[in-house]
């Protein structure tokens, strides 16, 4: 049994602070393999709660050898999703900055990490470093079901490199090309991001954001940037974009500033940069390699506007994309590598069965000794499946919205239907509310749609190109009826992001069926069960907190209908406030007075200011009457609450 793992090893007092090393290590996630089979696979995010989390996957190796039923004395290899000498030298290179930092080489820390979380021996031998790009390329070619097929792995950088190709065949994964870190897609990608006044792990708002623009407005000022030359190269510095756009007289878009139409120009324009350089590499690959099929990996393969774009204009039979092609996915993929070399596994294979791989919710009295926890805000009721079913339809077809968690949770990015936030896709009314309440998001942002498969050909086209939709990972245009009946979950530039669902696979697909026999229309609005200042929910407590802190109208919880009691929270209720584990309260001292904020331990610039009031709460333990507070810090703490800065639990 092999366990992937990706993350940092920040356990100890002399650790690199994980702030400096995002370039590294970012979404840590375990996975567990067994001779060609996925046993589990889940990102650290879900468990400590810290959004993209790049700390060492203490919980999630513990979720993955539950979830398995397994021991990690049953574990034979651990592999790590970066080289050896690569990480060595990037912790050199830090440490040589600060002379009074320990170094310890990366497999030294990879062991005490694992032995301090899991009180188990390591011998050295048994930690295996693969290459970034390998374990992008293993985790889509083996989970593919393909005998053969060219893999693209394109992100922000690898060891060395920015994109990979690699020719999957029953002989194995051979690299055929190689393109730098300087010319890489995903950088630039990111740097656009930051000019558009986004921050990290932003880019989805880029591409959200381009479907606005017009693709032609800043063509030729932007066509310097690149050049496409022969043989499947180009020309790309991402380092001098900056420089380059200011020197067209464009100017930095600041956070917070209004978003022009100049700013929906740029994000076209580099869109279909991205697009035009993807397609000419794969242009002269594709013949080269010798195969009509696609695999697609790394941080970009999670551009589903590209991807959109690629099923259109290639001359292939298939793409495949796995549910978590991002650096998530990295370690599970780094698994399959090693499981793959080890036990002599050949294509065509399929190690992930489901997507579902992640923990589930708990047994039925755990889940009601939580639902009872909060019993002054709720009320709940179990149910029969079908009954369950039957009460999300009602609300969501009288427009309302609601939180859905039932079974494991997803692996990757995407909620396909057991983490998800429901709403109606035939109400713009009922779109705006989940953007403007629940999720906060931008109004340029698209939301998704699930659909079931027998009936989506109605609403879509999907074109000729043989793609698995199951996944969320495609734009695809709308019909004519798809724009009429679905105007929440369409694109301003008529395109819709879909996961289609198996008919008869399981009770998201019942929930599909049942809202098609209520309105007409087999489909539904589906974005991920969290808000915008957390990661996708994973246990119940975490449901109860989302429904209740962001205003959903019912929560529909592994078989128990969830509905709340009033309308104001914690009245005449005693609740303890508590400080995350991944944040922390600071003071400073400015003009001879104390300022106060939260911060995120990962990203200390990202604090926010607190009040006194708000710090004694904190400091006295936590643990108030809800009533006695004056309005204004219950507001507060409320906010503080949403943000995930601050934890609110009724008091045992």
């Amino acid at each position: 049994m092999i366990l992937g793992i990706g993350g940092l090893f920040n356990r100890r007092g002399h650790d690199f602070r994980p702030d400096e090393l995002f370039g590294l290590s970012h979404d840590s996630a375990a996975a567990l393999v067994r001779s060609g089979t996925c046993l589990a696979a889940t990102e650290e995010e879900r468990y400590n709660r810290d959004k993209h989390s790049l700390r060492f996957p203490v919980n999630a190796i513990q979720a993955v050898l539950d979830t398995a039923g397994a021991s990690i004395h049953e574990v034979s290899e651990v592999a790590y999703y970066f080289e050896e000498g690569y990480v060595n030298a990037t912790l050199a290179e830090l440490t040589a900055m600060n002379p009074a930092r320990q170094f310890d080489d990366a497999r030294r820390q990879v062991i005490d990490a694992l032995e301090d979380s899991t009180g188990r021996r390591f011998d050295p031998n048994c930690i295996q470093f693969v290459e970034h790009h390998l374990a992008h390329a293993a985790g889509a070619f083996y989970d593919s079901n393909l005998e053969s097929a060219l893999v693209l792995v394109t992100d922000g950088n690898g060891e060395r490199y920015g994109t990979s190709i690699y020719r999957g065949s029953v002989s194995g994964l051979e690299p055929v090309a190689r393109y730098g870190r300087d010319q890489s897609l995903g950088h630039f990608y990111s740097t656009i991001t930051k000019f558009l006044g986004f921050g990290l792990f932003d880019e989805y708002k880029v591409m959200g954001l381009a479907s606005w623009g017009r693709t032609d407005a800043l063509r030729d000022d932007l066509a310097g940037l690149y050049c496409l030359k022969s043989e499947g190269n180009y020309s790309l510095d991402y380092k001098a974009v900056f420089q380059y756009l200011i020197d067209l007289g464009l100017r930095p878009r600041q956070e917070g500033q209004a978003v022009e139409q100049v700013h929906k120009d740029i994000a076209a324009g580099c869109q279909q940069i991205v697009e035009t350089i993807t397609t000419h590499i794969l242009d002269y690959w594709i013949p080269k390699v010798g195969s009509a099929n696609l695999c697609l990996s790394g941080g970009v393969a999670q551009n589903t506007s590209l991807n959109g774009v690629l099923l259109d204009r290639l001359d292939i039979d298939t793409i495949f994309i796995p549910a978590a092609a991002y650096d998530g996915g990295a370690p599970l993929g780094a698994a399959i590598a090693r499981d793959v070399e080890i036990n002599n596994i050949v294509a065509p294979t399929q190690y992930s069965t489901t997507p579902f791989s992640g923990a589930g919710l708990g047994s039925r009295p755990h889940i009601k000794q939580c639902l009872e926890r909060w019993h002054g805000e709720i009320s709940f009721t179990e149910l029969n499946e079908s009954d369950c079913i039957e009460s999300a339809v009602s609300c969501i077809s009288a427009g309302g919205v609601v939180g859905w968690a039932w079974g494991n949770s997803e692996f990757g990015p995407r909620a396909l239907g057991n983490r998800s936030i429901l709403a109606d896709p035939g109400s713009a009314t009922s779109r705006d509310r989940v953007n403007s309440l629940i999720k906060k998001r931008e109004d340029f942002r698209p939301f998704a749609v699930s659909v079931l498969e027998s009936e989506s050909n109605r609403y879509f086209d999907f074109g000729r190109v043989r793609a698995n939709m199951e996944f969320m990972s495609f734009v695809v245009r709308a019909s004519a009826i798809g724009k009429e009946l679905l105007p929440a979950t369409t694109h301003v530039d008529g395109t819709s992001r879909v996961q289609t669902v198996r008919d008869g696979n399981g009770l998201f697909a019942r929930l599909l069926s049942s809202l098609g026999r209520r309105t007409g229309t087999s489909a539904v609005l589906n974005t991920s069960f969290n808000n915008s200042s957390e990661p996708i929910v994973q246990s119940a407590d975490d449901c109860i907190s989302t429904f209740l802190s962001d205003d959903l109208d019912l929560l529909i919880l592994d078989g128990i209908v969830v509905e709340r009691r009033k309308e104001r929270l914690f009245e005449n209720n005693t609740v303890t406030i508590e400080l995350p584990t991944v944040y922390s309260l600071a003071a400073s001292l400015v003009d001879q007075s104390f300022v106060y904020e939260l911060v995120p331990t990962v990203r200390p610039d990202k604090g926010v200011a607190i009040s006194e009031a708000v710090v004694s709460v904190i400091r006295s333990g936590g643990e108030v009457v809800w009533s006695d507070l004056s309005p204004d810090l219950q507001r507060e703490l409320l906010a503080a609450w949403r943000r995930r800065s601050l934890r609110i639990m009724p008091a045992c």
